[in-house]
């Protein structure tokens, strides 16, 4: 520890000095420091006890602050570097924030830097000196102080890029008039406001960094309006998400097509006819990589839409379309995507899958690099004709490798809808899923199977049944084997419900015993 004077003799009276008292205290060095040498009396040469002198008053300080360290309360102890580094860390991960007990309400952090400045002198300085800290603005509902904070945040935060959040559409106003000057950092923005809101923002900004956008109306929507043309200059925007609680016309959306988005999401509740939505989707056809959608037809029967001819989109990956968006499969060609995800699909205007098949015959089909299938929030019943429409279509997956097949809470994988109650439970999708000597088989590369199939409207005896359909088909996938010339793999991991693959591949064992 006190290696910066071993070169010293032991017998040197300063050294000795500092070794016999190890707790340094202000005594033990002054009388010395107190006697510079003259030269004539010392038996050294002046300019080497000078450097002494200058040694160990080096040491000395260092020491002190080691002791002052040691005594000092922990919350001071940490380097500045690193008390900066936790702080930054802990304002990135999103904890929600703390209870006031004067006013009996939960608010957000608005950001750590608020909190933690309070605590001492030595943080304060951290957080005051961090700019990154102060560039994530968020407003929700209970954001008091508005115009202070978000200033504070704007000047404390340097040229650092801006992450702002405003959830409350009635701040929104607010929250731009600071936030707009400083257009050029901002890096991602997610907004809750009006169509005014949006159609007020002057066009003349240039959103430089801006590479993350989520939008939500909470109104009817215009799409002729230009509701988001003010963000038509973003070069590097990528990822875009808007929600929208309805149209007002034929035209549900417009959007700049100087974007060249990676990611889009669109969750737009109710639309009249789906022909303007494919032409906006159209413009990012080049760059899309992730397309999620959401909608309803305002019509209980999917409309007459005449021929639109599906556009290619050679680099889009993922897929996720809600309710009547699984409608847009039929005029989206993705040669490479790799997972879809289809969500609250029903049979009340026909083959729920059939869109789906026509998804998967176009003509750059077969779709080799397709990996992942997931059927969410089932509301159809799965009897003889909807089993076998699903079937075709997972004839042309033979490189797939998960299926998911998740039915509603309140729902079940044999009935579907309480109305739908008469109709006939069919094992046809697991007798098709079962590998058999002599047959070509589905989905050969098939490792992975999640199902919930729900039993809220099966008696014990129809519960039964399907349970041995579903285990006789698990039991013909348990080892990897040749069929028809074609390798099979083996299943490696079985979800159903609560149930593990070693549970059900134990039942098949002892339905195949007892039969």
């Amino acid at each position: 520890m006190f290696g910066s004077h071993d070169a010293m003799s032991p017998s040197d009276p300063l050294t000795s000095a500092v070794a016999t008292d190890t707790t340094l205290r202000s005594a033990a060095l002054v009388p010395v420091t107190e006697q510079p040498s003259t030269g004539e009396g010392s038996s050294l040469p002046p300019e080497l006890r000078i450097d002494d002198v200058d040694r160990l008053s080096a040491l000395h300080r260092r020491l002190v602050a080691e002791i002052q360290l040691e005594r000092a309360a922990p919350v001071r102890r940490l380097p500045a570097e690193l008390l900066s580094e936790i702080f930054i860390y802990l304002a990135e991960s999103d904890l929600r924030g703390y209870r006031s007990a004067k006013e009996g309400k939960s608010y957000a952090v608005q950001l750590i830097a608020v909190t933690v400045a309070c605590v001492c002198v030595s943080w304060r300085a951290v957080v005051l000196g961090t700019p990154r800290l102060w560039s994530r603005i968020t407003v929700d509902e209970q954001t008091r102080h508005l115009d202070v904070y978000v200033r504070t945040c704007i000047t404390r935060s340097g040229q650092h890029e801006l992450e702002i959040t405003c959830t409350a559409s009635r701040h929104l106003p607010a929250v731009l008039s600071h936030i707009l000057p400083h257009a050029r950092r901002w890096r991602s923005i997610t907004f809750c406001g009006v169509l005014n809101d949006y159609c007020s923002i002057p066009q003349r900004h240039c959103f430089a960094r801006l590479r993350d956008a989520d939008l939500s109306i909470d109104c009817l929507f215009d799409g002729e309006a230009g509701a988001f043309d003010f963000l038509a200059d973003a070069p590097l925007l990528q990822q875009m998400k808007i929600t929208a609680t309805g149209s007002s016309d034929d035209h549900p959306i417009n959007l700049p097509s100087s974007w060249r988005l990676t990611s889009l999401h669109l969750d737009l509740d109710e639309i009249r006819c789906v022909r303007p939505l494919v032409a906006t989707i159209a413009q990012y056809h080049a760059t899309l990589e992730t397309f999620v959608c959401e909608f309803i037809y305002q019509s209980p029967f999917f409309p007459s839409e005449g021929v639109i001819t599906p556009i290619q989109f050679p680099v889009l990956g993922s897929l996720q379309l809600g309710f009547h968006a699984v409608s847009l499969l039929s005029y989206l060609d993705a040669p490479r995507v790799t997972d879809i995800i289809l969500g609250g699909t029903d049979n009340q205007s026909g083959d729920p899958y059939e869109c789906l098949l026509t998804f998967l015959t176009l003509p750059s089909s077969p779709l080799t690099h397709l990996r992942c299938l997931r059927l969410v929030q089932i509301y159809h019943a799965f009897d003889e004709e909807t089993s076998t429409g699903l079937l075709r279509c997972l004839e042309s997956m033979d490189e797939l490798q998960e299926l998911s097949i998740l039915c509603a809470a309140d729902h079940s994988f044999a009935y579907g809808l309480n109305e739908w109650l008469d109709v006939d439970m069919s094992g046809a999708l697991w007798d098709g899923l079962t590998v058999r000597e002599g047959n070509r088989p589905i989905l050969p590369n098939m490792c992975a199977l999640e199902l919930h199939l729900g039993t809220v409207h099966l008696t014990d005896q129809e519960r039964r049944d399907q349970r041995i359909d579903l285990a006789i088909m698990l039991q013909s996938r348990q080892r990897a084997r040749i069929i028809e010339g074609r390798n099979v793999v083996a299943l490696e991991r079985v979800e159903v419900e609560s149930e593990t693959m070693a549970d059900l591949f134990e039942f098949a064992e002892a339905f195949y015993t007892a039969a």
